[in-house]
């Protein structure tokens, strides 16, 4: 790659000038830009900038296809140009993959995105015939070419949609931009020397003259060239020293033309200013409601509709929905100039899909603090999903029927221990079983099953849907604090636990040649060398499955018992190894996983997922015309979608073998939508289905339950904004020890 991008056929032929409104000024042809250092100053690297952005580069991701490769005959002989490169590298001396990245991975400061070192050929690939043909070429994996790997790369830098050990070079050759062969003066004079003579195609060339030998700095121009070119010819007038480290204000400080005066302002009218300015900004939204948008609810000056939608979500929707119209995307600003447009209807949803450029998850969830619950770098990286996406996802097949053996022995050990009985509300019993559960499955056999730390995931769990709802209310800095602050005090108890068993167990697994297969800790210590950021995963991973595992365990329970005779009729005898969670089966688990998915169908929550809108001309799917504003948020409603008759025939109604046969629920589609959207599809949504069958199956093994009385249909639940599954109503139930 890096001598492919070099080859001029593969380069745009032109690319537009962009003015301040993206608006394309004129198209400029690459080529006749040569010299031209008038037409750079003239126009501005701001309108260049702009125009480099939105040309549409094609990435090399894909791999190189046939008619790209074949170069035909190049000097009188074949070639190949992937097999040039490759060889071309070698003889420049360019080290391999994991020696390239074990000396990126010594920089000082330490780099904040890391690349995984390949211990074994599988590290480079989940396809199985690619690592054979790896085995094929090279002895070991220390030997795999650096263009090889950096192709097969599989991880996304942080924010793009780039590999991320092929982006890093790039970053660190367009850091290095003065000192590199066609961007650096001795390159500029030998070509001054060696180019024809001004022509039409380069009417800008000249000859070589010594007057440039004599004002150019050979040595220094080099190193700050990007900083003086960005910082002399557009509006930003700071970059950081080396922008892929961490800011360090000694070593790796932000430079500034010049230094800042310090205000002498009292700090009263600064803030006063400050809240004016807000007050007005509000004001100004408030007045100037954007045109061609859905139909909007706009509630109390500044304050919104948030209020009313808090104190009753679900009655509140259905009455927005009823005044729009049933299927029709309408908007509730919740404060100040904050709205959310609920979608209704599969076409709208649809445009969600696939569209992380426009419809942002990532801006969304770092708006909504995220970061504070799985760990800022692990949230930067999207680690945790990544991480999660690869094992429970893509290699599904080899790691959940493992994992569903550890649920179940886990499950039955926790209810040994601490067995069931009468209760008029079960859900704080099966919260502490499932925080259990998933403790044990995310930090392995040793330590997970310390009471306090049990205690800290439940807190934890239970302060971050508050983080969740409220930060996405407040300014960046004051949310950021807030969820600090609120997740804190669990997180100090976490770590001080599981730290000492994650060094521990890295020990371990750096000194045998075996890995655990029953827990997930081992896939956290190979993503990454860091032991606070595993402990952070852990405790990441852990609340994730906590939320959805632990309510879908007590509705399910609710729902099956609610229903004469499905509790024998429901278990399963089979192996838990046996359980099939991403489709229907003919096995004995097949009943159950319906009847879980129609437990989570039933409890959806008013709206979500959500993406926020990141681009000015965001068109629903259901009308072209209609506009969604920059910095508003898109949700869909799973409740309207879920409680669809057109979509789910008697939807208002618990039946437990909906999905079984050929009528499966498709996650992550636009009726099915509790586990989210794609790309952002919850990756760890077949093992949540897998473990709340389970559990059941190991409850109703144990126990016969039989409701009290049971609520209406329309007022099961107790529904929250901010949470995925919505919890049911209490139930009293009679609980008895089968025989």
């Amino acid at each position: 790659m890096s001598v492919v991008y070099r080859f001029h056929e593969f380069i745009i032929n032109q690319f537009p000038i962009k003015d301040e409104h993206n608006k394309t000024i004129e198209e400029r042809d690459l080529f006749s830009t040569a010299f031209d250092s008038k037409m750079f100053l003239n126009i501005g690297a701001d309108s260049i900038l702009r125009g480099m952005l939105a040309s549409d580069i094609p990435n090399f991701k894909s791999g190189v296809d046939e008619e790209y490769r074949s170069a035909g005959r190049y000097r009188g002989s074949p070639f190949d140009i992937v097999t040039w490169s490759i060889v071309h590298e070698r003889e420049q001396g360019l080290p391999t993959f994991n020696t390239y990245f074990e000396g990126y991975a010594k920089q000082t400061p330490r780099p904040a995105v890391d690349v995984k070192i390949r211990k074994t050929f599988e590290d480079f690939s989940t396809d199985p015939e690619t690592v054979a043909q790896l085995k094929r070429l090279y002895k070991t994996p220390n030997d795999v070419d650096f263009v090889v790997g950096v192709q097969l790369e599989e991880e996304l830098f942080p924010g793009t949609t780039m590999p991320v050990s092929a982006l890093i070079p790039s970053l660190f050759s367009l850091f290095g931009v003065g000192n590199s062969d066609r961007f650096s003066p001795g390159f500029a004079v030998m070509r001054c020397i060696l180019a024809p003579k001004p022509s039409e195609h380069f009417p800008n060339a000249r000859w070589f003259d010594p007057f440039w030998m004599k004002e150019l700095d050979l040595q220094a121009h080099g190193t700050n060239l990007l900083w003086r070119m960005i910082t002399e010819n557009s509006g930003a007038k700071c970059i950081q020293k080396n922008p892929l480290f961490p800011f360090n204000a000694e070593t790796n400080p932000v430079l500034c033309e010049l230094t800042k005066p310090k205000s002498t302002i009292p700090w009263k009218i600064i803030l006063g200013t400050v809240a004016a300015l807000a007050l007005g900004q509000a004001i100004i939204s408030w007045l100037r409601k954007p045109k061609h948008t859905p139909p909007t609810t706009w509630g109390k000056f500044i304050i919104g509709c948030g209020q009313e939608l808090q104190k009753d979500p679900k009655g509140f929707l259905v009455q927005q929905a009823q005044t729009y119209g049933y299927g029709k995307t309408f908007g509730l600003r919740l404060f100040g100039s904050l709205v959310y447009y609920i979608c209704p209807n599969p076409a709208d949803i649809g445009v969600m899909m696939n569209d992380e450029l426009r419809a942002s998850f990532h801006a969304l969830a770092k708006a909504t603090q995220l970061g504070a619950v799985v760990g800022r770098r692990n949230f930067a990286q999207e680690l945790h999903a990544s991480v999660i996406r690869r094992k429970l996802e893509t290699e599904r097949a080899q790691v959940l029927p493992a994992m569903a053996d550890v649920v179940a022995r886990t499950v039955n050990d926790w209810l040994d221990m601490n067995p069931l009985g009468d209760s008029d509300d079960i859900s704080d019993s099966l919260k502490h079983l499932m925080a259990y559960v998933m403790s044990r499955v995310c930090l392995g056999r040793v330590g997970f099953d310390d009471r306090e730390l049990i205690e800290a995931y439940i807190g934890l769990n239970s302060d971050s849907g508050t983080v969740f709802q409220v930060s996405n209310l407040l300014p960046s800095v004051i949310a950021r604090i807030f969820s600090d602050i609120k997740v804190h005090k669990h997180y100090a108890t976490i770590k001080k636990k599981i730290l000492p068993v994650i060094r521990q167990r890295r020990k371990l697994q750096d000194t045998s040649t075996e890995k655990s297969a029953d827990d997930f800790l081992g896939f956290f210590l190979d993503a990454t060398d860091d032991d606070t950021r595993v402990a952070e995963l852990v405790a990441g991973i852990t609340i994730g499955g906590l939320i959805n595992v632990s309510v879908g365990v007590t509705n399910g329970l609710y729902d099956i018992a609610a229903v004469p005779g499905l509790q024998t009729k429901i278990i399963s005898g089979a192996r838990p190894s046996e359980f099939v969670p991403d489709r229907t089966s003919t096995g004995q688990w097949d009943k159950l996983r319906s009847a879980v998915l129609e437990t989570l169908r039933l409890s959806a929550c008013v709206f979500g997922p959500v993406r926020k809108i990141i681009v000015n001309d965001f068109k629903l799917g259901s009308d072209p015309r209609v506009i969604l504003p920059k910095g508003s948020g898109i949700a869909a409603s799973l409740y309207l979608v879920h409680y669809d008759d057109k979509i789910y025939p008697n939807a208002n109604e618990y039946i437990y073998n909906r999905f079984t046969g050929a009528n499966d629920a498709v996650t992550g589609s636009t009726q099915y939508v509790t586990f989210g959207l794609p790309p952002h599809t919850c990756p760890g949504r077949f093992f949540a289905i897998q473990t709340v069958a389970i559990a059941l199956n190991a409850l109703l093994h144990k126990y016969d339950v039989q409701i009290g009385s049971a609520l209406p249909l329309g007022d099961r639940y107790n529904y929250i904004v901010g949470e995925v599954v919505m919890p049911r109503k209490p139930l009293t139930l009679k609980v008895t020890r089968r025989s």
